[in-house]
């Protein structure tokens, strides 16, 4: 098993495969959302100001073997969430 939940930076809602991005990793849901939370919008990976990126937090899921959004700020979806 992965490591439970991730936050990242980002500008779409598919997990990075690299840690540039990783803002939380770790088992503690509560603590991950309080990242999230509390993240600074609008900064890419490099935590450099870019409008386009904002913060989501993914958990694993074995059945697949990958990170899924369950969360996230300040990112366009196109009308999904």
């Amino acid at each position: 098993m992965g490591t439970r939940f991730r936050v990242d930076r980002v500008d779409t809602l598919t997990a990075p495969c690299g840690m540039n991005s990783l803002i939380y990793l770790g088992d503690n849901k509560r603590e991950a959302t309080r990242v999230l939370l509390d993240a600074e919008l609008k900064r890419d990976a490099w935590n450099k100001p870019n409008d386009r990126y904002g913060v989501v937090l993914f958990e694993w899921y074995d059945l697949g073997k990958r990170y899924v959004p369950v969360s996230w700020r300040g990112i366009e979806t196109g009308g999904v969430k």
